[in-house]
């Protein structure tokens, strides 16, 4: 009996071995309009891929497997877009820069709807329901914090700045928006314990929460300085998963409230390792966990080193592979029917560019 129990758990230790990692396919690539800026927000979907530039109120909708401009798509906005959500060309979900207003533009009717608008007064209601948004509230996205829109359920992130308190703030917004209601749920992304040890040191991240969404309509958190991921059902349940990369040995530093300059922030995020994004990956059931390493001595971008922890269903570890010094970033991912995309860095030939790579067994 006892022979057996411990061929079962050297079996059960071999099962939970890494076993996957990452092959180069091919470089995708996307032409951009007249030479306009590299796409600042971007989407994917099973065949098309579709861009937003730097300081645009304009849309390119891209064929996914020759990267050619199939669509244009004028926003009748003032101000330029900062994120989206395609449904399709009647349904555009988006927010400008500088805005608290979700809108929605339908093409067909030509007609702009306002979905959720954080007026003065929306705010203090929130605020009097124990909802903190600190010194101010701006609606944010990217890839891996993207708008999630689940009507009439809306996610979206929060800035929250460092030297705010941040007990009590909401880094993910959970708007439930009805006909004639809004409420806004409080139970979901909040910031865990160990981000509140004492009230003289903060992590300097002005970069709250990253998430995605699975095919069970699971948020799934991930903190910058947190080895844990944090999966929320609809009705905000929570479970905890602990998920640690082996390239972070020791959680970030804090740092004194008190040397919260500018200079100090640049050289204490360059030296720290942190989790910067999750993505779930729809076509292979898993998840990618991205991991941003560190150099001290290397200036402001440190985006090019980075590892990606490749998680099954149940967000156990089947692999994690490093990127050391490479073309691309840790930012922008998307995963496609072949695939997970990497952007490259812009190299200003007018042409967004990304890395296929697929998942193989070790």
């Amino acid at each position: 009996m006892k022979r057996f129990t411990i061929i079962f758990l050297f079996s059960l230790l071999a099962s939970c071995k890494p076993t996957v990692s990452f092959d180069f396919v091919k470089e995708v690539v996307f032409t951009r309009e007249n030479g306009t800026n590299d796409y600042f927000y971007c989407q994917c979907s099973d065949s098309l891929f579709i861009g937003n530039p730097y300081h645009s109120k304009t849309i390119y909708i891209h064929d996914l497997s020759s990267g050619k401009i199939l669509n244009q798509l004028k926003i009748p906005v003032d101000q330029d877009i900062r994120c989206f959500h395609y449904d399709s060309d009647s349904s555009i979900y988006f927010f400008p820069f500088y805005s608290t207003k979700l809108l929605r533009y339908n093409k067909v009717r030509n007609k702009m709807d306002t979905i959720i608008d954080l007026s003065i007064n929306t705010l203090s209601t929130l605020k009097r329901n124990g909802i903190d948004f600190g010194q101010s509230v701006e609606f944010i996205a990217g890839p891996a914090s993207p708008l999630i829109i689940k009507p009439p359920h809306y996610y979206i992130s929060n800035t929250i700045n460092p030297q705010d308190d941040r007990n009590g703030q909401i880094p993910l917004l959970h708007f439930i928006v009805n006909k004639d209601s809004m409420i806004t749920d409080n139970s979901i992304g909040r910031f865990p314990d160990n981000y509140y040890e004492d009230e003289k040191t903060i992590f300097p991240f002005n970069i709250a929460i990253t998430y995605t969404i699975n095919s069970r309509d699971q948020i799934v958190v991930s903190h910058l300085a947190d080895h844990n991921l944090y999966i929320y059902d609809l009705d905000g349940t929570e479970t905890i998963k602990r998920c640690k990369s082996k390239h972070i040995k020791k959680l970030p530093d804090r740092i004194a409230v008190s040397e919260m300059d500018n200079e100090h922030l640049i050289q204490k995020r360059n030296s720290m390792k942190t989790y910067l994004g999750i993505i779930f990956d729809p076509y292979r059931n898993c998840y990618y966990r991205f991991v941003r390493l560190s150099d001290a001595e290397k200036g402001h971008d440190m985006l090019n080193s980075f590892s990606i922890m490749i998680l099954d269903n149940g967000f156990n570890i089947i692999g994690e592979q490093m990127f050391k010094n490479t073309p691309y970033i840790c930012i922008g991912a998307h995963v496609i029917p072949d695939g997970l995309m990497l952007k490259k860095t812009d190299d200003f030939s007018g042409n967004t560019k990304y890395g296929l790579f697929k998942i193989k067994e070790k």
